[in-house]
């Protein structure tokens, strides 16, 4: 990793926990910040191994830009989408103060009528509530990399209830998380 991308992380880590105290961009029961933010970039890592660079990039519920700012730092052309004003203004500083080349929303996601054919989120929402809300920027060719926990094989089971996919787990070696890869999507309702 280059040094600049390095010095971006690090500034990005700090200004993050400069404001999480004043508007909870992360959980305040990670009494360990910093491994909370290394483990965040290397799930954003994996991310980026898995995504294609020349394909525009939209993160859902970007809150506290994880994992939308390291896409960004290193390289990939992301649209970010957070309802909160607050964490949106964040998100706008960080990638300002990173001099980062973004798109911003400050804006529910099923008001935003563009499709996108990769799509990205982390700690959002379910996966059948993430495609429910995805209608308007997803169609047949959109392929989803969904940062999920240990309970992800329940999700992939309620979601086969209402939509039919293909779908690839990528193991995070350092945790217990995976990426789910999701394409082919078609709602059966």
């Amino acid at each position: 990793m280059s040094i600049e991308k390095t010095q971006k992380f690090e500034m990005f880590g700090n200004l993050l926990k400069k404001w999480n105290g004043s508007i909870a961009l992360t959980s305040r029961a990670k009494r360990d910040f910093w491994g909370y933010h290394q483990e965040s970039i290397d799930e954003a890592q994996l991310l980026s191994r898995l995504l294609d660079k020349q394909r525009p990039v939209l993160d859902i519920g970007s809150g506290n830009g994880y994992p939308g700012i390291p896409l960004a730092i290193d390289g990939h052309a992301i649209t970010m989408v957070e309802i909160k004003q607050k964490k949106a203004s964040f998100l706008k500083f960080v990638a300002s103060s990173l001099e980062l080349e973004t798109e911003i929303l400050a804006e529910n996601i099923q008001q935003v009528n563009r499709p996108f054919l990769q799509i990205v989120s982390k700690a959002f929402a379910s996966v059948v509530k993430t495609l429910d809300l995805t209608h308007s920027v997803r169609h047949e060719e959109t392929t989803f990399f969904l940062l999920k926990g240990e309970k992800f094989h329940e999700e992939l089971q309620e979601a086969e209830t209402q939509y039919t996919f293909s779908f690839k787990v990528h193991p995070i070696e350092s945790n217990n998380k995976v990426v789910l890869e999701l394409w082919n999507v078609k709602d059966v309702r």
